[in-house]
């Protein structure tokens, strides 16, 4: 059975998928929202700021480069300069309709009663950092991970980490 991609063939533009994100999360009690693109580091992300329940959230959705699509994934002939275009135009779009399926499933099983806000956007929680939880805790948690440690207790002493 050949793999597909959700949303592999979609034709709506980056812009009505960003604002069909904003308006989901209108219609789940959001407070503030942003959309932005970030650069940095060669590598373009597509950025998602919302306030929900008081809490700031970020998710940061990696885009893939233009030049991964230089070449056809099977026969890895040249494309032209207009289809690579293209076929890197679609990946862009197919990647933000997967985060507003991510999001509208996210806040539907919240809604529902299944889990809660916390469980589902803990690693989108922005600090005051301004880092999220994931960007914070990520590679504390390798480390230990790597090293067999458990992460200390928080709020109770040393005895307590064993």
């Amino acid at each position: 059975m050949p793999k597909t991609q959700y949303a592999a063939r979609t034709v709506v533009s980056e812009e009505n998928t960003k604002a069909e994100i904003e308006s989901t999360l209108r219609r789940f009690g959001a407070e503030a929202f942003g959309s932005a693109w970030d650069g940095t580091g060669g590598t373009v992300h597509h950025l998602i700021y919302f306030k929900l329940g008081g809490q700031p959230y970020r998710i940061t959705v990696p885009m893939p480069e233009e030049k991964e699509f230089q070449y056809t994934p099977v026969r890895l002939v040249t494309r032209s300069p207009v289809e690579q275009r293209r076929e890197w135009d679609q990946a862009k779009r197919q990647r933000l309709r997967a985060l507003l399926l991510v999001i509208k499933a996210k806040l539907a099983a919240v809604e529902a009663g299944i889990t809660t806000l916390e469980q589902e956007f803990f690693s989108n929680l922005m600090l005051p950092s301004g880092q999220t939880m994931s960007e914070w805790a990520g590679p504390q948690f390798r480390t230990m991970i790597a090293q067999g440690q458990m992460p200390p207790m928080l709020g109770r002493g040393k005895e307590h980490n064993d």
